[in-house]
């Protein structure tokens, strides 16, 4: 990943002191990361944001990933990083069987963190991940053109998982 240039950075800094504000404020221990479609930034996001939430404001940081796409910068700056690797039959299971192994890897970290984050595939039910604070939820151009807000919001409605965060992504314009 090519290093940011001096208005991106800042641009990451705004997002990430705006997030620990919203982290602070309703006391969240694990976020989830979504979007409505892939190649939206979240991963982006992730890369950029967690490091100086560690930097910047100490928080002890877990990104877990159970997606495909990797994070390839958090861990080389401070955040620890779980990959899915580690559960080898992890495509083979349920979805449901799925979301609850990640609920549960959440649940276990929070005691050894402050901030438990994951990358989360919003196509999928999310009534089902029961172990989050809140979600930051991740637009670009792709997502509001085809007007998806309502079904992505009505999703984290019925999961009663408050976004406490929005990034609107337009460097994919």
């Amino acid at each position: 990943m090519e290093s940011p240039s001096y208005s991106q950075s800042v641009s990451w800094s705004e997002i990430a002191k705006n997030l620990d504000f919203s982290i602070r404020s309703r006391k969240a221990s694990s976020l989830l990361v979504v979007s409505e479609f892939s190649g939206e930034g979240k991963t982006s996001f992730i890369e950029n944001t967690m490091p100086l939430m560690k930097e910047i404001y100490g928080r002890r940081i877990l990104c877990v990933d159970f997606s495909k796409q990797a994070v390839s910068d958090a861990s080389s700056k401070g955040v620890d990083y779980l990959q899915r690797a580690p559960i080898t039959d992890f495509q083979n299971l349920s979805e449901n069987e799925k979301i609850s192994m990640i609920n549960k890897v959440v649940q276990e970290a929070k005691a050894d963190y402050d901030l438990v984050i994951v990358e989360a595939h919003s196509n999928k039910n999310l009534s089902n991940y029961s172990a989050f604070d809140g979600c930051v939820l991740v637009r670009s151009n792709k997502s509001i053109t085809n007007n998806s807000d309502s079904k992505i919001l009505e999703k984290l409605k019925e999961a009663e998982c408050p976004v406490i965060g929005l990034v609107y992504n337009g460097a994919l314009s």
